[in-house]
Order: C-alpha cells, then structure tokens, then sequence
C-alpha cells in the first residue's frame, strides 16, 4: 500500500489559495458594512437629536458666559449649569428660563436639556438647567415628590440671586421640562407657581405625565406599576387595586402628584407637546391636558391680548410620526420653539405698551 508523505497530507488538508482569498474578502465586506451600519446609525442619531432640538452650538465667545456647576444647595445633586447671553439686556427683561430634565424620576441629567438652554440664552434669555433629587437606593428613605419640588423652588431662588447680580430685577421664571421634567415643570407650576421665589410666567411641557390614575396609563403600564410611582413620590404605600378604585385617601395621594388636578381657573400658561407614537407616556395624557384645558375655555397665546389675564392661555402640539424623544418631526420642533418665542417675548420681556406683543 502506497503511504501518503506528510507534506502531501498537509498540502490536501491546507485551504487553497482561492479560498482563503474568498474568506478574506467575505471579512473585509463585513467589516465594510458594519463601518457602514455604524456610521449610518450615528447620523441617523445627531440627524434626530439635530431635529428634536436636543443639539446646539455655543462659542463663548460670540454667544456668552457659562456659569458650570453652581451649587443651588448643599446636596451633592443641587448643582445647574447658567447660561448668560452675549446680548443679555438686563433692564429688558423680567424672567428668566430653567430647563428639567427627564429620565423616569430615577435618572438623566441636566445635559439632555443642554441644546434647549443654549438656544433660549442666544435667543437672549438668562437660562438655567438643573439637577435635582433621583429616586435611587442611597436615598429612597428620604426620597419624595414634595422634596424635588423644594430642589425646583431652591433653583429658582438661586437664579434670581444670579439675576441680581447681573442687574437684573426678575421676578418670574419660565420653566421647561421633557418626561419626567414636564411633569416636574407642570406640577410646581400649577401647585406652588404663584407662590415661588419667582412667579411661574408660564410653561412648556414635553412629553409630560400630567396624571397617575390608572386610565391615564393604559395600555402602556399597569396598575401596579403606577401605583408604584404613586408611592415613591408620596411616600406612601398603595397597590394596585387601590390605584384602580381609589378610596379616599388614595385619591387625596394620586392627585397630589398629578398636575391635571391642578388645572383651575387662573393655572399657569401652558404650551404643551406630544408624540402621537409614544410608547411611555400614552395618548390618555394629552387626552386628558387638552380636555381640562377646553372645559377652561383656553385660548392659544396668540389670540389673547396681552393685557388680558383672566383668559386662560394654552397651546398645544401633536408630534404625528414621533415617539417619546419627539425627535422625528423637525417641522413640529420649529413650531414649538416659535410657540416658546412667543410665551417668552410676552410673559418675560418688559414691555411699556400691549400691542406690540399680539398676533406675534
């Protein structure tokens, strides 16, 4: 029997040159389409934070001063980051803006706000963006709805402490919050607005839970889930069937935490916006702002007239192809911000006379 050499054997078990060429471009396509894939997702991501307004420029040198980590507080969250504009005019204006950021009352932070804070102060405006305290292990004891609130009070008092400085007799403040800062905004405005270190002028809220009755969340979250947001931010103890048919007591809790309970008779101007593709907060919310709004006879703030303050003002805007981030629909965006413009040349600007300031 004729035996095979080694060599031999090693060269029939050896890949042939053709084919180790075939892998090695099989590889380098790959490698080509995962560069590709990757760079795609990262436009398609500054495409949609550029859209949803979440980005925008700042040279210090041309568009002004920023005050890094001033501390509002002695906790170590109490912390805002203030954005004085190059055009500041001190003797024209009245308010200034602070920017809440969201994250599920357990995270985010103040730089998810950042491009907001930017384009308000280049717009001329004193603007704040603000951390405040997170629902997490280390202070889950002391943790509440009502001490967030007291941060956002604490915020503003520092804010207008800057103002001073600054020359500038304030006396109001707008604010402006997405998720679980427009709920944040909502809830200080409409329960403590009128009597904080500086008047709430007005609001706008993205994307806001506006009210934690089970209805409000269905089908996105269950009762359970609520009734847990209930209890961390009151500090006390409901469940799910409590939440569903509230005695009350309960029903004392989840309004207490819910701005829609709130909306009286002299609330708080409000622009307000959603996403009609929102997976988190669902339609119940906007559903339910814009019904307490019209039971009010809310007016959009370009058809009330300036020296009119009794008509409550309220606009509203609906993100058709956008989820939670309303990061999908730049028209919209534009929309709002025009909107924001408009709440702001009127509630926080000086202004000798009416009607300069209508049908803006």
């Amino acid at each position: 029997m004729t035996q095979t050499s080694t060599k031999d054997h090693e060269s029939q078990n050896a890949p042939s040159k053709p084919r180790r060429r075939r892998w090695l471009r099989v590889v380098f396509v790959l490698l080509i389409l995962c560069l590709i894939f990757t760079a795609s997702c990262g436009l398609y991501l500054r495409r949609a934070m550029k859209d949803g307004g979440y980005l925008e420029d700042w040279d210090s040198e041309t568009d002004g001063q920023v005050l890094e980590d001033v501390k509002y507080g002695t906790e170590s969250w109490q912390v805002m980051d203030v954005y004085i504009p190059k055009k500041f005019q001190a003797s024209q204006m009245r308010g200034a803006v602070l920017f809440i950021h969201g994250g599920a009352w357990i995270g985010g932070s103040r730089m998810e706000q950042v491009g907001f804070a930017k384009r308000a102060a280049k717009d001329g405006y004193l603007t704040a963006n603000m951390e405040y305290m997170l629902y997490r292990d280390d202070v889950k004891s002391e943790y509440s709805i009502t001490r967030v609130l007291d941060d956002v009070d604490a915020a503003i008092a520092k804010l207008k402490e800057i103002g001073e400085e600054l020359g500038c007799e304030l006396d109001r403040v707008a604010l402006s919050g997405h998720s679980a800062g427009g709920h944040i905004s909502s809830l200080y405005a409409y329960s403590r607005g009128k009597e904080a270190p500086l008047e709430v002028a007005f609001i706008m809220a993205r994307v806001a839970p506006i009210d934690f009755h089970a209805d409000a969340w269905a089908p996105n979250l269950k009762a359970k889930s609520v009734a847990g947001l209930v209890s961390a931010m009151t500090g006390t103890e409901i469940d799910a069937a409590a939440l569903e048919n509230p005695d009350e007591k309960t029903e004392e809790l989840i309004n207490s935490v819910s701005p829609l309970s709130y909306v009286k008779p002299g609330v708080t101007p409000t622009l307000s916006a959603y996403g009609a593709k929102d997976s988190i907060v669902p339609a119940g919310h906007p559903r339910k702002i814009k019904e307490a709004f019209e039971k009010l006879e809310a007016k959009s703030v370009v058809d009330v007239h300036p020296a009119d303050t009794e008509t409550p003002v309220f606009d509203y805007i609906e993100f058709p192809t956008s989820n939670h981030m309303l990061a999908r629909d730049p028209d919209c965006t534009m929309r709002l911000w025009g909107l924001f413009l408009s709440y702001s040349k009127r509630y926080l600007q000086k202004h000798e006379e009416h009607g300069d300031v209508l049908n803006e």
